[in-house]
């Protein structure tokens, strides 16, 4: 392969001086969620507590860091199910799941991810519900007839939470 100095007979500078950069004016972030998530809290809201204190956790735990930290979910499916975080994952086989967004992705390995992504999200958001008490039943059957935007992109079912319902569901019922 050339350099520079091979293909135009002289080597470039590649140095910027300070004035040249662009400036860039970000607002700091004060840790409170943003102002398009509480529009979108208060125009989701359904009457149903359950329903809507879910979609509140839901929208806390997207605004959180993401952790790697699965304990809290392991506990709350070896609570209603017998599995394990990894055993949950495991049995849902999101390599093979095609519908909605893992149809942009071949490699089963990258499904898998997004898969782990947003089912901690959803089991995160579900595991303050049941500590709060509410009937799991009850939120299930909602979340999957509700259209839920940042849940699904568009009306109808959404992969990740049809895994998780097809788990729950199974033992609950």
């Amino acid at each position: 392969m050339k350099t520079e100095k091979d293909i135009f007979g002289k080597a470039l500078h590649h140095n910027m001086n300070k004035e040249d950069k662009p400036k860039f004016d970000l607002p700091k972030r004060d840790g409170s969620p943003s102002l398009n998530h509480r529009d979108f809290f208060v125009n989701t809201k359904t009457g149903k507590p359950y329903f809507d204190a879910y979609i509140g956790f839901l929208l806390k735990r997207k605004e959180e860091v993401e952790s790697e930290d699965t304990s809290r979910i392991d506990e709350f499916l070896k609570k209603k199910v017998g599995l394990n975080y990894e055993e949950f994952v495991n049995y849902s086989k999101p390599e093979e799941i095609v519908e909605d967004s893992y149809g942009l992705f071949r490699r089963k390995s990258i499904r898998r991810s997004l898969f782990k992504f947003r089912s901690r999200v959803y089991l995160e958001a579900l595991c303050d519900l049941d500590e709060r008490g509410e009937d799991i039943q009850l939120v299930l059957d909602d979340i999957r007839t509700e259209y839920v935007p940042t849940l699904k992109k568009h009306e109808g079912k959404e992969p990740t939470f049809e895994a998780i319902y097809a788990a729950l569901k199974k033992v609950i019922n």
